[in-house]
């Protein structure tokens, strides 16, 4: 996917609706069964929909955002980077954080 880098208007505005409280996958037994919920467990990231820590900096088609994570799960890492996608919703694991983003990106347009 091709991301644009958000302005700080833009995440402020996004954080404003976005990402502005804590709640469970779980919280949402109408969208995702016990099944939809286990099969998305990543244990670098914590089982969120919306999570008050995750800040979003990029952004496709208005329903996908690349996140920093400042509260990771157990074998995450604080500044890792993860992906909310939308439609399905579903939260994705992307980098370690973003020095590792960009080598990725570097390494894929350089090959």
């Amino acid at each position: 996917m091709a991301f644009s880098l958000m302005s700080l208007q833009a995440i402020e505005r996004s954080k404003e609706y976005f990402q502005n409280k804590d709640s469970l996958l779980s919280d949402f037994p109408d969208y995702f069964t016990s099944e939809d919920i286990e099969n998305m467990r990543d244990s670098r990231i914590k089982k969120y929909l919306f999570n008050r820590s995750w800040f979003p900096f990029a952004e496709y088609c208005d329903t996908c955002y690349l996140m920093l994570d400042f509260d990771p799960g157990q074998d995450g890492k604080e500044g890792q980077i993860i992906c909310y996608i939308h439609d399905p919703d579903e939260i994705v694991y992307v980098a370690e954080g973003i020095t590792d983003l960009l080598d990725r990106i570097i390494d894929m347009i350089s090959t």
